[in-house]
């Protein structure tokens, strides 16, 4: 009950001291189905009155950690509040590990290298949609479905936040690399002029494949890039991302996209020179891996940034 001060008081039940001399009892007072019953009726009106005093806490708890609280309450089986105790401490025993590093976990060298291929694989993909939004996300993603080695459990948050940020990290990287090459390229007699001079060094030292289809997304960014910093443009990525935007939402069909990507390089051929003067080998669709198929798959995905002329989605972490 509430006294007229406002404390929150209740009258305990008296009990029984044992004295010397008294029989033993012959059961324990927890396990004595008639004393059960007395300490839940007990119980009961002071857990619904310690509930109210909870919320009046303001320890913001989520929905369902209040209904949990209430449940907690509410419930009258002395064994089920003993159970919810149980569960709620395995549960929590569950979190503790899953935020703690796990001892036999390290970014190796290795995986280091796979996470910069795939990030270049990623990036210089024929399909992606979007250059900047969630890309760090959908790489991790990637490097799942392709069985890469020591990535770490999904319920293992430290060292997936740990790779997500090795991850974003190679992306900013190769994103300026990307912007500067590129940029390089459209000088006259650059040796990377020829766009597939430029493929093959922006593939260098990876097992990258490279395929027609890329030759032909470079060409389009050779045009674009270079206008974007001809313009000034403070964030080039993210005008590319509006171009492209624009340009999917034209094309009727994945065929009329197709066509429109093939004539610029087809111009890119007449301006900086043909692959086919090159010593560079095309590989064939039948003989692309299915790793890049996968990445292919995924990066159609990528959530742009760009929401509308003039703005963009607040930045990702990886940017």
């Amino acid at each position: 009950m509430v006294h007229p001060d406002g404390n929150l008081t209740y009258n305990f039940p008296t009990t029984t001291v044992p004295q010397p001399g008294d029989p033993p009892r012959n059961k324990s007072p927890a396990f004595n189905n008639d004393d059960d019953d007395d300490l839940n009726q007990f119980c009961i009106p002071l857990l619904v009155s310690v509930s109210q005093v909870i919320k009046g806490l303001n320890l913001k708890l989520s929905d369902k950690g209040q209904s949990t609280v209430d449940h907690y309450c509410m419930t009258r089986d002395l064994e089920e509040r003993l159970a919810i105790h149980f569960a709620l401490t395995v549960s929590n025993n569950d979190l503790l590990q899953r935020l703690t590093k796990p001892e036999n976990w390290t970014l190796s060298e290795d995986l280091k290298k796979n996470v910069s291929i795939f990030v270049k694989a990623f990036l210089l993909s024929p399909k992606v949609t979007s250059y900047r939004g969630n890309s760090a996300d959908l790489i991790l993603t990637t490097m799942r479905d392709a069985n890469v080695s020591g990535i770490p459990s999904e319920s293992d948050l430290v060292p997936t936040k740990e790779l997500l940020s090795t991850i974003g990290s190679a992306l900013t990287t190769f994103w300026n690399t990307m912007k500067t090459k590129i940029k390089a390229s459209t000088i006259e007699k650059h040796k990377l002029t020829n766009v597939a001079d430029l493929a093959h060094d922006l593939i260098s030292n990876t097992c990258i494949p490279l395929t027609l289809q890329l030759l032909v997304r470079l060409a389009w960014l050779h045009f674009y890039i270079k206008r974007f910093i001809d313009q000034n443009k403070a964030d080039t990525w993210a005008e590319v991302d509006k171009a492209l935007e624009k340009i999917r939402k034209r094309a009727q069909t994945e065929e009329e996209l197709s066509e429109f990507f093939t004539n610029y390089y087809t111009e890119d051929k007449k301006k900086y020179g043909d692959p086919a003067t090159t010593k560079h080998e095309i590989m064939k669709p039948r003989n692309i891996p299915s790793w890049i198929k996968t990445i292919d798959n995924h990066v159609k995905n990528v959530q742009s940034n760009v929401v509308a002329e003039g703005r963009t989605k607040r930045k990702q972490p990886d940017e």
